[in-house]
């Protein structure tokens, strides 16, 4: 309606577009190339065995991978940090009993928490890169606030899954 929309920023934006899709993909199929090899390897299945016969506590194991994704989210893009750990991750959760739509939840939770804790945070580098007056110390002000409320979120939903996992029960009686 403001009649802004040039074909040359149309372009611009259409070729942003296909190259940001480009790296997903680049992405996911070299991930899918390591989930491969990773399976072929039974990597999973021995780091499983090895975390069972080490004697640590489910509870343990879980704020183990939940620090290993702050950390990835805070270095990687969530999606890319998920696909590439999820053959050896997903054997771990499963071998000590967890749900997986609460993991998958968990885990969405906890990447995006480490896209914005500090020192890197990715979503506070885009936010500095689409607003550069404002320095990035005043950015990591900004997101203190939200990284509390999500790391209580996810506390919150670690200690109680019942909260997660309440809605997809729901909905399968349903149907």
């Amino acid at each position: 309606a403001r009649r802004r929309l040039t074909r040359k920023r149309f372009w611009g934006a259409l070729t942003d577009t296909a190259q940001s899709t480009a790296m997903i993909y680049v992405i996911i199929a070299g991930a899918s190339v390591f989930a491969y090899f990773v399976t072929v390897s039974h990597a999973p299945e021995l780091m499983v065995k090895a975390i069972q016969n080490s004697g640590m506590s489910a509870v343990g194991v879980i704020a183990a991978l939940l620090l290993m994704y702050i950390v990835l989210g805070a270095v990687f893009d969530e999606m890319a940090a998920m696909v590439i750990t999820m053959p050896f991750v997903l054997p771990i959760v499963t071998g000590f009993g967890y749900d997986l739509v609460w993991w998958g939840i968990i885990n969405v939770v906890v990447c995006e928490l480490g896209m914005i804790v500090p020192p890197i945070g990715i979503n506070v580098f885009v936010i500095h890169g689409l607003a550069r007056q404002i320095p990035l110390s005043a950015i990591y002000r900004g997101a203190a606030p939200f990284i509390l409320a999500d790391t209580l979120r996810l506390a919150i939903l670690v200690a109680f899954p019942v909260l997660t996992l309440w809605l997809p029960a729901a909905l399968k009686q349903l149907t």
